[in-house]
């Protein structure tokens, strides 16, 4: 009786890995971003600086999220995928899949100064596998949390995309509410 074994099993994201597999930030088209739905030009961005991101209904501007820039390295950025993308299948054809890591979510939100989430509203997140989602298809590669905070009852989503520019390590971290 023959036995049918998986082709791989999971594996560590590497640096080859990531730089082979991410699409990282476009310069840009961040700034074209900024342009759009913030209500400051913007030359140059700064680092560990919130920009809140309007959307303008009925002619009033409406504060719909923030965006947030800072600088990384090669090894957060790795254990970041680690703890919450499960790579599988070959290298030619990885499978990606997302791994509801609550545990992680609240060590990263807390390391991060972020809204904690609460365990009881984040069950059927968990459940329905939307908790952590990883969007490879589209571009930049994209690391989404979507959550409920655990003080003030509201509904958070974070996106998180990698740049690098000039041999460093950034991460884009989009918020909306």
């Amino acid at each position: 009786m023959i036995s049918l074994q998986p082709l791989s099993k999971a594996r560590v994201w590497t640096k080859e890995m990531f730089h082979s597999y991410i699409s990282f930030v476009d310069g840009g088209k961040l700034h074209e971003e900024m342009q759009q739905y913030s209500n400051i030009s913007h030359d140059r961005l700064k680092l560990n600086y919130y920009y809140p991101t309007f959307k303008k209904i009925a002619g009033v501007n409406i504060e719909i999220g923030s965006i947030f820039v800072y600088r990384s390295s090669l090894q957060e950025c790795l254990e970041l995928l680690n703890n919450f993308v499960e790579i599988c299948g070959s290298f030619r054809a990885p499978i990606y899949n997302a791994l509801q890591n609550f545990e992680a979510l609240v060590h990263w939100t807390e390391a991060q100064l972020l809204e904690v989430p609460d365990y009881d509203h984040c069950q059927g997140y968990i459940l329905n596998q939307e908790l952590v989602r990883f969007d490879i298809l589209n571009e930049p590669t994209s690391l989404q949390f979507k959550y409920k905070d655990h003080i003030d009852d509201t509904y958070i989503l974070y996106q998180l995309s990698f740049l690098l520019a000039r041999n460093q390590y950034f991460i884009l971290r989009r918020k909306t509410f």
